[in-house]
């Protein structure tokens, strides 16, 4: 019975049995690209919503409907709601990109005024109300980090102290973690640009992921205006990106089961800037097993052979945590030059992984 309810909420979720491989849309993918990953075992196309427009992201899903008709292959679609993540909006003096070093400030405006011109400036003014001396402010997913040295109600300064090269560059719409500052009690669960573009999403995603999910409340929220917009809640996955929102698992998961189509993804990415690298560890396991005791479907999502989508080829690591993945009812990839062979790869540790079990469970140990 077990058993059985955990692959009745997997088929509610994913319209699969088994697992399932998503990856992350490049708009400049085109249909004979979109029907190679068809063919070589993508299931879930993902539409990132924190990047581009409505334009963009039409634009995509009427090529992945395309690749599907040219290869007979179904798919699903996956809309992120990119909830309140805090982003650089304007660079000093209106600079393309600005390099920065340690030792360097970064001094962000929190108004609007023109004698701010030469800073930076952010969408999300108020995610700093919160912050003090001394707390960590991380840009583009923590490769910059810098401690806050300096605050008023106009401006945050902060100091650089770590870099992974001589300079790392800051671009517009790069994201910002305040890992020390609870910036999240401060903001809704849905940003105006989520419920501006919700329309949309309901109508065209067959599934919703919710990012930065801290609460019940949160997934409540967005199953009203689904109501409100759509008729109807759709398919919901709960994005897990903050060490609280681990800690409300529990109660986020029996909200989502309320419904018909309900899964957790484990978004590693902001999961480490926020809580900490060296803590990612112990919080996905946690998210695995809160998921596993509960059956609910879990998306294992950040990074997962990164460096062959990217590169061409997987580091040793990569592989045994694309193994780990088949633990989770889907594994999702991110966009690359070669992630046409990762989608290959990933499909093929499946297959050994699936015969490897048959051999154990035909062939049982015991004392």
């Amino acid at each position: 019975m077990s058993k059985k309810l955990t692959e009745k909420r997997i088929l509610s979720l994913l319209n699969k049995s088994g697992h399932s491989i998503m990856v992350t849309m490049d708009k400049s993918l085109q249909e004979a690209e979109i029907a190679g990953l068809l063919e070589s075992g993508m299931d879930i196309a993902r539409v990132n919503c924190g990047h581009d427009g409505v334009k963009e992201w039409k634009e995509i899903i009427e090529r992945v409907k395309r690749a599907t008709e040219m290869t007979h292959l179904p798919c699903r679609i996956y809309m992120d709601l990119s909830g309140p993540k805090i982003r650089i909006t304007k660079l000093p003096n209106n600079l393309s990109t600005v390099k920065m070093q340690s030792g360097e400030a970064i001094r962000i405006s929190l108004t609007e005024s023109e004698k701010m011109s030469g800073m930076f400036s952010t969408n999300m003014p108020k995610a700093f109300r919160n912050a003090r001396k001394g707390d960590r402010l991380l840009i583009n997913d923590g490769k910059i980090q810098g401690i806050i040295v300096y605050k008023t109600e106009e401006i945050i300064v902060a100091n650089v102290h770590h870099y992974l090269k001589k300079s790392v560059s800051i671009k517009m719409n790069d994201g910002i973690n305040l890992p020390d500052s609870l910036s999240f009690l401060l903001l809704p669960a849905m940003s105006e640009k989520d419920i501006n573009e919700s329309a949309f999403i309901f109508r065209h995603a067959d599934i919703v992921g919710l990012s930065f999910v801290h609460t019940k409340e949160d997934l409540q929220f967005l199953k009203n205006l689904m109501l409100e917009k759509a008729g109807k809640i759709l398919p919901i996955t709960a994005k897990i990106e903050t060490e609280y929102a681990v800690k409300n698992l529990p109660s986020i998961i029996s909200e989502g089961l309320k419904h018909e189509g309900f899964g957790v993804m484990a978004a590693r990415g902001d999961l480490a800037v926020e809580a900490g690298f060296e803590k990612l560890g112990r919080l996905q396991d946690d998210v695995m097993s809160v998921c596993f005791h509960s059956q609910t479907p879990l998306i294992y999502a950040t990074e997962v052979l990164a460096s062959l989508a990217k590169n061409g080829m997987a580091s040793r690591p990569e592989i045994v945590d694309a193994h780990r993945s088949y633990k989770a009812a889907c594994t999702m990839l991110n966009k690359g030059l070669y992630i046409e062979n990762a989608v290959t790869m990933l499909k093929e540790i499946g297959e050994d992984r699936k015969e490897s079990l048959e051999f154990i469970e035909a062939h049982p140990f015991e004392e």
